[in-house]
C-alpha cells in the first residue's frame, strides 16, 4: 500500500491478477513502456508477470529521467518531484499509481518537442535513453 496507495480491501475486491495482467499485456501490445526511474516499475511489473504468468514482458522499458535531463541540461534535478516543480506540473496524489502515471505523461508531453530534435522515432528515443543512462551526471 505504501508504494501504490491501493489498500488491502481494494486489492481483495479487484480483478483476478492473471486476468488483469493478460488484459494489460493485450492493451500495451508491443509498445515500449515509459516510466520515471523505470527500473523500479520494470522490476515490480516483471516480478508480478513472472509470479502469475510464469514469464516476463518482452516490451522495451524507457526511463524518462535521462530524457528530461537531456532536454533541460541547465537543470540539476534527479527526482520526479524536482522535475515536476521545474516543469510546473501538479500531481493530485504523489506515490499513487494513477496520479504518478498521469504526471509522467505530462512530463513526456512537455519534453516531446525538444526530444524530437534528438530522436525522430521511438526506436531512436530508446537508443538515446540507453546511451544517456550510461553517462555519468551531476
Amino acid at each position: 500500500m505504501l508504494l501504490h496507495g491501493i489498500g488491502v480491501n481494494a486489492q481483495k475486491s479487484g480483478e483476478d491478477p492473471v486476468a488483469a495482467l493478460l488484459k494489460f499485456e493485450e492493451w500495451i501490445g508491443t509498445s515500449p513502456l515509459f516510466a520515471f526511474h523505470a527500473v523500479f516499475d520494470e522490476a515490480m511489473i516483471q516480478k508480478t508477470f513472472k509470479e502469475y504468468l510464469g514469464r516476463k514482458l518482452k516490451n522495451a522499458w524507457i526511463d524518462i529521467e535521462p530524457l528530461v535531463a537531456k532536454c533541460h541540461p541547465e537543470v540539476k534535478a534527479k527526482y520526479m518531484d524536482d522535475w515536476m516543480q521545474f516543469l510546473g506540473i501538479e500531481c493530485a496524489v504523489r506515490h499513487q499509481a494513477a496520479a504518478d502515471t498521469f504526471a509522467t505523461a505530462e512530463i513526456m508531453m512537455q519534453i516531446w518537442p525538444i526530444l524530437r530534435a534528438h530522436a525522430h522515432s521511438i526506436e531512436e528515443i530508446e537508443e538515446l535513453e540507453k546511451r544517456l543512462r550510461k553517462l555519468p551526471r551531476h
